[in-house]
């Protein structure tokens, strides 16, 4: 910005997402795509220290043929080791214990802005965006300060 005809350069924080779309359609963090067919759980974003959080993804056959596979569930475990599982249905679980939405906890806030998403935004830079209508996708948006940090 310009102030008194001086600029004042300002560090904006620029975060970087990675997401899974179509139940096969994978983007990394570095914007490199992928197109992958699963049957398991796999880990979608981790931080590389071994007390933080990690985002898993189950990815199934959802079709007659191997390459139709869907996103069945999103986990988040938190540096607290906290579990909260957010399904295809939009039911979410922490710790195994169906949740009601909203739901605010010291450095997790869960809310469903519309039908269509559930947000899951944490205090340490970590936002979960989690499509579940027509079909259930996630974007995973992780804040500067993880920056060769988080895989």
């Amino acid at each position: 910005t310009c102030i008194q005809g001086q600029w004042s350069c300002v560090d904006l924080d620029c975060p970087a997402t990675c997401s899974i779309v179509g139940g096969s359609h994978i983007t990394t963090y570095d914007g490199k795509a992928y197109t992958f067919h699963g049957d398991c759980s796999y880990v979608l974003s981790k931080q590389t220290n071994k007390t933080a959080f990690t985002v898993l993804g189950d990815i199934v056959k959802c079709g007659k043929t191997d390459v139709e596979t869907c996103l069945r569930s999103v986990t988040l475990v938190t540096p607290e080791s906290m579990m909260i599982v957010i399904e295809a249905s939009g039911k979410v679980f922490v710790n195994k214990m169906f949740s009601q939405l909203p739901l605010f906890m010291a450095d997790v806030k869960i809310f469903q802005p519309s039908t269509f998403y559930i947000v899951v935004h944490t205090s340490y830079g970590l936002r979960l965006e989690v499509q579940i209508t027509p079909i259930m996708q996630v974007y995973i948006v992780a804040s500067s300060s993880h920056k060769e940090k988080t895989q």
